[in-house]
């Protein structure tokens, strides 16, 4: 014969004792001192102060003097150029071969840990090679119209 099964009597808290109990929990739990607080005085807002504007790419080598966006002062540490481009720095301009690269893509100028995003936006000429074989003397001017320069002889 099998023992008879004893009844266990549990109460659970009241939703009023829960609900004080897990506000002591949250409010305990959010009163922690900070990690550390920002000084706010030597903060260097990484935003293009002076004029904002897009550089314009054609195709081919392009120059520009970066003052224009950050002043005469402004030395930039490093520089990030976009893909299918390249470029040097000197004495304040920017020198850049813009080849392949995307119709819009940032070139990055890096100062004090600061990003400076200036957009570059390509061209959307295209170099065309055009060849006229002629005998020396057969025609005394040649000229070249069309559409891309509003059918005007050049």
């Amino acid at each position: 014969m099998l023992p008879k099964a004893t009844k266990m009597r549990t109460s659970a808290p009241s939703p009023r004792a829960f609900t004080a109990l897990l506000s002591a929990l949250i409010i305990l739990s959010s009163c922690t001192a900070p990690d550390s607080i920002p000084d706010l005085k030597n903060y260097k807002n990484p935003v293009i102060e002076g004029q904002t504007f897009p550089v314009l790419g054609d195709l081919g080598k392009a120059s520009w003097s970066y003052a224009d966006w950050f002043g005469p002062d402004f030395e930039p540490d490093s520089v990030s150029y976009p893909p299918g481009t390249n470029g040097r720095l000197s004495e304040g301009r920017i020198y850049m071969q813009i080849g392949g690269m995307a119709p819009v893509a940032p070139f990055v100028l890096w100062k004090d840990g600061n990003a400076y995003h200036v957009p570059i936006y390509r061209s959307n000429k295209q170099i065309v090679e055009l060849e006229f074989k002629a005998d020396p003397g057969q025609y005394e001017n040649v000229s070249l119209v069309g559409e891309f320069n509003g059918w005007t002889p050049s």
